[in-house]
Formats: structure tokens, C-alpha cells, sequence
């Protein structure tokens, strides 16, 4: 699994340090879960340019990063996903160092 980690200044100034999953690289056994309906797509589609709709893998929601005001690089890191039953896990590491994030 994909992920990545970055950060982001708010509409309210304040900066947000992300590690998120994009919609696409999701588990669809993970969506289906999460989602009734379409409604990750319909809101995605409504974002403005450089918005965009991700899973926050430490806030475990759907939040929107803001690739307009992404301070520094926004890092891919790889990682792993375990569900049981209703609950899931993702696991990532630090693609530079190793380290579990």
C-alpha cells in the first residue's frame, strides 16, 4: 500500500502534518465500510483545484489536503493494511529510514 506524508497550511494559517492514503490506493473491502453510497466521489469532485479527498491514517478520517499549500515535500512511504471484521490497520514506514510511522 501507498501513503504518503506531508504538510499543509489551513484556511486558518495553522499547519497540518498529514500521514494519509489517497481514495484510490484504498482497499475497496475498506471503502465499502466507510462509504454509503457515492459519497466520497461526489465530494471529491466538488473540491477545488488542488484539493483533494484522502483518508488521515492517525485522525482514522476522511479529511482534504491541501496540495496548494503544501510546505516542503509531501513523501510517499509505503505500508500495509489489516482489517478483522470491522476494524483495520495500517501499517507504513518511513521510506528513507525504515522506521515505523
Amino acid at each position: 500500500m501507498i501513503g504518503y506524508s506531508g504538510t499543509f497550511v489551513k484556511n486558518n494559517g495553522e499547519e497540518r502534518a498529514m500521514k494519509f492514503v489517497k481514495l484510490a490506493d484504498l482497499p475497496q473491502g475498506f471503502l465499502d465500510n466507510k462509504v454509503k453510497g457515492d459519497d466520497a466521489t461526489a465530494r471529491q469532485r466538488n473540491l477545488s483545484e488542488g484539493f483533494e479527498l484522502v483518508w488521515d491514517v492517525d485522525a482514522d478520517a476522511f479529511r482534504v489536503y491541501n496540495w496548494n499549500t503544501a510546505i516542503g515535500e509531501t513523501s510517499t512511504i509505503s505500508g500495509s493494511y489489516e482489517q478483522e471484521g470491522e476494524n483495520h490497520t495500517f501499517y507504513f514506514t518511513d521510506d528513507v529510514n525504515g522506521v515505523k510511522l
